[in-house]
C-alpha cells in the first residue's frame, strides 16, 4: 500500500515539474543576447548574420571553413550560404527549397558539409544518403 502512494507521489512530482510557466528575459537584438526555449541565455560573441527567407524555418545545421579560411559555408535546412570571413558578408546563397532538388529532397535534412582540398567544391549529405555538390564558380548544385 505504501508503495502505491509512493508511486503516486513520484508521478505527481514528475508531472508538476513538467508544467510550469517561465518568464523569459526580453533582450534587445542589438545586445546579441537571446533567451532560448529552455530558458538559457544565448550570447553571440561576434556579429549575427541573417540569411534565408523569413517564412521558412531558419537555423544553421552545420558549417565548415574553407581550406584557405576565406569562406565559411553554412548549411541550413533550405539554404547553403557562403560567407566572406573578412567582411562577414554573404557572397552566395544557394536556395535548395526552390531548386530541382526540392522535388526529391523536400523536407529533407542535410548534414556533413565539407570543402574539397582545393576549396572549389562543397559536398554535403542528405538524410536519404545522397551526396550533393556545389561548385563555387558556378551557380549549380548536383547529386554525386
Amino acid at each position: 500500500m505504501i508503495f502505491k502512494y509512493l508511486l503516486l507521489v513520484i508521478i505527481f512530482l514528475i508531472l508538476s515539474g513538467c508544467a510550469h510557466e517561465t518568464n523569459y528575459p526580453n533582450f534587445s537584438s542589438k545586445s546579441n543576447q537571446y533567451a532560448s526555449p529552455s530558458g538559457k541565455i544565448l550570447h553571440s560573441e561576434g556579429n549575427i548574420i541573417k540569411y534565408g527567407t523569413p517564412d521558412l524555418e531558419q537555423h544553421a545545421m552545420d558549417c565548415k571553413l574553407s581550406p584557405n579560411g576565406k569562406i565559411l559555408a553554412v548549411e541550413g535546412r533550405f539554404y547553403l550560404v557562403l560567407v566572406d570571413t573578412k567582411t562577414n558578408k554573404i557572397i552566395r546563397q544557394i536556395n535548395l527549397k526552390n531548386s530541382f532538388l526540392s522535388k526529391k529532397y523536400s523536407g529533407n535534412m542535410y548534414s556533413g558539409i565539407i570543402f574539397s582540398n582545393d576549396g572549389k567544391h562543397i559536398y554535403w549529405t542528405t538524410s536519404l544518403g545522397d551526396i550533393l555538390e556545389a561548385t563555387l564558380t558556378k551557380n549549380d548544385v548536383k547529386v554525386k
